[in-house]
């Protein structure tokens, strides 16, 4: 598996569109090991209002207190 290299803005509507589903639902939804490209696209829209991206599994853990 290879994972996604890019994020296009339809691709980030949708992406927002599905997250904002989920958190109605009072779900939250976190990522993990985010491509560079892709984190840059993220970071550059308002996905990072109140949203985590982690860079590993451990701080996954730590931050959500899963440890």
């Amino acid at each position: 598996m290879s994972g996604v290299n890019f994020v296009d803005i339809s691709g980030m509507e949708i992406l927002e569109e599905y997250i904002e589903k989920w958190e109605q639902q009072h779900m939250r939804i976190s990522m993990i090991y985010v491509r560079e490209q892709v984190f840059e696209i993220l970071k550059n829209t308002s996905y990072f209002g109140h949203r985590n991206i982690f860079y590993n599994i451990s701080e996954l853990r730590t931050q959500l207190q899963l440890i």
